[in-house]
């Protein structure tokens, strides 16, 4: 990871905290994560932590929404596949998933 994404990701995670939309996830552990993963899934995980803003919050966080998934690729001029907005829905399911309380 660079230092410019680095400074990236803990600039979006500063702002989701803040917001009461992000993941609480150390930045040391996502680094871990993008390491073990391949480079399909490390782009998606990049945006699934620029998402994690957007998603909807009511009685606890919603999915992030398909919408804000296709104006990310949009805004960014990237062009989006649809495996890879499977894999950015599959990682947040994943999170969405471990939020749960424990019974």
């Amino acid at each position: 990871m660079t230092p410019e994404e680095r400074a990236h990701l803990e600039e979006v995670a500063r702002q989701a905290e803040a917001l009461g939309k992000g993941p609480p996830v150390k930045l040391q552990e996502l680094e871990a994560l993008e390491d073990a993963l391949s480079p399909g899934n490390r782009g998606a995980l990049r945006a699934w932590e620029a998402l994690a803003a957007c998603r909807p919050v009511g009685m606890g966080p919603g999915a992030i929404p398909w919408t804000e998934i296709e104006a990310y690729y949009r805004v960014l001029r990237l062009p989006l596949h649809p495996e890879r907005a499977l894999r950015i829905r599959l990682i947040d399911d994943q999170w969405l998933i471990a939020q749960k309380p424990k019974e």
